[in-house]
């Protein structure tokens, strides 16, 4: 006789099924493993159209790469072999910490994660700058085994990871100086020592900024992730950040006035329509509910994002009350100055529905992200029909936060972070192996109670319906990881 959690779980797999458009499918009746999974995201024939269009980006991620690591790290990787450009989207640029985000990154690629064979295309993935320090996966700094060590003060956590310069980074410093050492036992201090000297050791002479030295300690402390006899043949994980590197391209590609993104901002008639069809949307603006931005972020002097909003004047306006001119030449200048930082709105509709990427998200970002292209879809003037049936082959449902790090303890599961996947030694073969049995349905449940209550929020009150969930229910069928 099935239980009352488990009928509310069923009950909400089934809600979340109905109502989420985009992502509902995978928590109700999915019944493909992981390795399917990214075979199915990685199946896309992209047009040559995208292909030449995605031309300069790949240019741009391979030339970055090339920056920051030395030749004896680049001996590692096959960039050549990079093609069209299928990219993981969702994570948020810091340090290996949570285990959504850094199992999103052996998900994306589960059916090649051990086919390096001695040099391969690494794992790329383009992370978030435009978030502050503070932000909800990292919050200053790092979890190991239910202790929050913080990285940065207190001062900082306004502070854009984009615009965050090079610094020195000692975790064990931090724990002291935080008084986080009393926390841990001998053994935990064993590690945080020995992740502290790899990061200290790391050749940091071409790294110009702290997201720079960022991609450096990841791709170093990735393979910790496994158990030793098993990386050897792991793939490289490459973690840039990609606000960096839009901001580069956008200089040089508004210069063409003829694409949909340059007309969306300074055709007047064009961008009216688009900002009014996009308001209230997520990733985009709400003036009254002071929500989002019109297109750009502001980036004040202490390195924080401010709003603007467009004034009848053609100005963007900032909530601190700075003025810009609405114009390309300015926009470019403001770019090149660091001072202005594109929306979510700008970044992809520019990667996605203009270059044709391939986004690979979590399940916020695949809702947003295939809203947009549907809203753009909906308003696409005539003169662009050919952009309409480009971005119509364009897949945006590709999700890889299927969260599947845990421990058993006294009968509990745990998630581990990934310093706690550390302090084990890592994923074994057999674990792993163990999760790829599972049913995308199943690995999909952790993330139930999020996806339950943001669609059911969008429905009249009376039509709601709570639940408590519960823990022990949710992770039910992960017990079989264990057995």
């Amino acid at each position: 006789m099935q239980s009352q959690a488990e009928k509310d779980i069923d009950f909400a797999m089934k809600t979340v099924n109905t109502l989420g458009k985009y992502v509902g499918k995978y928590f109700y009746n999915c019944d493909y493993n992981l390795t399917q999974n990214a075979q199915n995201i990685f199946s896309h024939n992209f047009p040559n159209e995208h292909l030449q269009r995605q031309k300069p980006y790949k240019d741009l991620i391979i030339n970055k790469i090339k920056k920051i690591f030395n030749e004896n790290e680049l001996n590692n990787f096959d960039l050549e072999s990079i093609d069209g450009l299928t990219i993981n989207i969702c994570d948020h640029h810091g340090i290996l910490n949570h285990p959504w985000l850094y199992t999103a990154n052996m998900i994306s690629h589960f059916d090649r994660l051990f086919t390096k064979n001695r040099k391969a295309i690494p794992i790329i993935t383009l992370d978030c700058g435009n978030c502050p320090l503070s932000e909800p996966f990292h919050k200053r700094g790092l979890e190991f085994h239910d202790v929050h060590v913080n990285l940065f003060p207190k001062s900082k956590k306004r502070q854009l990871v984009y615009t965050m310069p090079k610094t020195d980074i000692s975790i064990m410093e931090k724990v002291v100086e935080y008084g986080k050492h009393t926390e841990f036992n001998e053994k935990e201090l064993e590690l945080i020592k020995k992740i502290d000297q790899i990061i200290q050791n790391l050749d940091y002479s071409d790294c110009e900024k702290y997201s720079h030295q960022i991609t450096k300690i990841n791709y170093y402390l990735w393979p910790l992730l496994f158990e030793e006899k098993q990386r050897d043949n792991l793939i490289d994980l490459v973690t840039l950040e990609h606000d960096e590197i839009l901001v580069e391209f956008l200089i040089e590609f508004l210069q063409d006035e003829s694409t949909f993104i340059f007309q969306m901002m300074f055709d007047k008639d064009f961008r009216d329509i688009v900002l009014n069809k996009f308001r209230g949307k997520y990733s985009a603006w709400d003036e009254d509910r002071n929500y989002g931005t019109h297109f750009f972020w502001y980036i004040n002097e202490k390195g924080i994002q401010e709003r603007m909003y467009l004034n009848k004047n053609e100005e963007l306006v900032s909530e601190n009350g700075s003025k810009i001119k609405f114009n390309k030449n300015e926009i470019i200048k403001l770019l090149m100055k660091k001072q202005l930082i594109p929306s979510m709105f700008v970044k992809f509709s520019t990667i996605v529905c203009y270059l044709g990427c391939v986004p690979m998200g979590g399940f916020g970002s695949v809702n947003y992200i295939s809203t947009l292209k549907e809203l753009w879809l909906e308003i696409m003037p005539e003169k662009f029909s050919k952009e309409k049936e480009l971005l119509k082959q364009v897949p945006t449902q590709g999700i890889i936060t299927t969260p599947f790090a845990f421990e058993k303890n006294n009968g509990e599961l745990k998630e581990l972070f990934a310093f706690d996947m550390f302090y084990k030694g890592g994923f074994t073969k057999e674990y792993l192996d163990k999760v790829n049995q599972m049913r995308l349905d199943e690995l999909m449940r952790p993330g139930l109670e999020f996806c339950y209550n943001y669609y059911t929020n969008l429905l009249p009150e009376n039509e709601r319906v709570k639940i408590k969930f519960d823990k022990k229910a949710i992770h039910k069928p992960f017990e079989k990881l264990f057995v």
